[in-house]
């Protein structure tokens, strides 16, 4: 247990380190950890901001706050550069490049008059093509800024020689992560960019405004706009999700299809496209970045069947091509299926670890393995196994599930007579930032004669008086969670 300790500094998936831990204190002093020791292995005193994320980057760290932005060398321990955004010299916001294309809008083959709203089965179709599902949120672009307030840091992406960062009033930059320096700028909006990707030769901006979604593709490397591309609001029929691949081909989901385009081909050149089949469900609503994957030549996206208590299914198509991907059974089968989330929950995630694909939902949790579609696995969301979960993480030998409700009330009785309260679709609940205790599962990913184990091996109440915030981070070997008297706890695992 180490004291002084108000919040660990979770690092992006793709760029943490297994054996490290960082923490950072109102000193200020940020502190990396070795799992086990008592004692950091290094510590700085120039993050005086309460950081936002970090990035193992080799042995270097970067380190964001709202504000500022650093690399520290040698596991932490030396400032090698900082750069504070709110000092940089504004930007005008760009006007529409020449290279913009409005995006044709898709035909709907069906019985739609004069623009009514017509449900079928759970599904909204409206005139302009656009099928999505009954009771489906609206297109919501990000709010501007605070006039004349502080500009902030909002996405960050390592990528080569590179920093990729946007920020609160639009601006997009690249840093050089060796010097700091601002190799080039640029503002394509008013307001925070919607998502963030960035391979070393492409970067892909998805913004939105009061009128149209866009989807901006830029050089890495100089900040060349290679093209854009321009969709209505007002039409309904806009990207709901973005995805890139490190060969450069981009993918992005409509409500009703999915699109492929190679950022290495000519800008005009068509793209890549398939609809959905009409029973399928469709990829309205399904907005997170971790809800459209790309993994082994394979496109992996998450589809919903409409209505509040729409089913949550994953659907596979050809990097290449753009077709559904058909499964390879031990008996000679091949099928195009999809595979079920089995629920209805807005927090399904997709995790890709190899072959193996972990569809993770508050209620439920499956493994698919998609070179041996016969190595299939539940972990819980049966009848018998009652278990809801808010975090996951994916260990080499575990997967950890952590429920936030262990000591909630039960729910309030409901009078018979009472009208039924709908939820709105795909709206995640709010969740308590302390809770008494957690609820810790540990299910087994080490190899069995029969494959994965996917065994329940623990499910432990871990409880502590002063309260368990949602601060906890997986390392090789256990766990780390963060209370509201600022003490790191660790629980360290051991293998059989």
């Amino acid at each position: 247990m180490y004291s002084s300790s108000e919040t660990t500094v979770s690092p992006l998936r793709d760029f943490s380190v297994p054996d490290r831990i960082v923490t950072w204190s109102t000193a200020p002093l940020l502190s990396v950890y070795k799992p086990g020791t008592d004692k950091p292995i290094a510590t700085s005193d120039q993050i005086a901001q309460q950081p936002k994320g970090c990035a193992w980057i080799g042995k270097d760290l970067l380190v964001w706050s709202e504000a500022q932005v650093a690399l520290l060398k040698g596991d932490g321990a030396q400032v090698g550069w900082k750069l504070d955004v709110s000092k940089l010299p504004n930007l005008d916001v760009l006007a529409a490049a020449d290279s913009n294309e409005v995006a044709p809008q898709p035909q709907f083959n069906g019985n739609v008059r004069n623009g009514v709203f017509i449900n079928r089965g759970g599904m909204v179709a409206i005139r302009g093509g656009i099928v999505m599902p009954a009771g489906a949120l609206p297109v919501q672009p990000p709010a501007r800024p605070v006039p004349n307030g502080p500009e902030q840091i909002d996405q960050v992406q390592p990528v080569g020689e590179r920093i990729m960062i946007t920020s609160s009033n639009g601006r997009l930059m690249s840093i050089e992560s060796d010097s700091g320096r601002v190799a080039w700028q640029t503002r394509l909006t008013d307001r925070p960019a919607d998502r963030l990707l960035a391979n070393e030769d492409f970067t892909v901006l998805k913004i939105a405004d009061e009128t149209t979604v866009r989807l901006v593709v830029l050089a890495t490397y100089t900040g060349h706009i290679k093209g854009t591309k321009e969709f209505p609001l007002q039409s309904g029929s806009v990207p709901q999700n973005v995805a890139l691949s490190p060969d450069g081909t981009l993918v992005y989901t409509m409500p009703d299809r999915v699109r492929l385009k190679d950022l290495y081909k000519p800008w005009g050149e068509k793209e890549i496209e398939k609809l959905a089949s009409q029973n399928q469900g469709t990829f309205y609503g399904m907005t997170q970045p971790d809800q459209l994957a790309i993994s082994e030549g394979r496109v992996i996206a998450l589809t919903d069947t409409g209505g509040p208590q729409g089913q949550k299914f994953v659907r596979l198509y050809s990097l290449e091509t753009g077709e559904p991907v058909t499964l390879k059974y031990a008996d000679g089968q091949q099928m195009e299926r999809a595979l079920s989330a089995n629920s209805t929950s807005a927090e399904v995630a997709l995790r890709v670890v190899g072959p193996r694909l972990y569809v993770i939902a508050p209620d439920s949790a499956v493994c698919y393995n998609l070179d041996k579609p016969e190595d299939t696995y539940r972990l819980y969301g049966a009848q018998d196994v009652d278990i809801s979960t808010r975090m996951s993480f994916i260990g080499q030998d575990y997967l950890i599930f952590l429920d936030d409700s262990a000591d909630a009330p039960p729910p309030a009785p409901v009078a018979p007579n009472a009208p039924p309260v709908v939820q709105p679709a795909n709206v995640a609940p709010v969740r308590p930032p302390i809770v008494p205790a957690y609820r810790f599962y540990g299910f087994g990913r080490y190899h069995t004669p029969r494959g994965e184990s996917g065994r329940l091996d623990y499910n432990t109440r871990i409880a502590d008086p002063a309260g368990i915030t949602a601060n906890w981070q997986a390392f090789d070997g256990g766990i780390c969670y963060l209370t509201a008297d600022h003490k790191l706890h660790m629980l360290m695992g051991a293998r059989e």
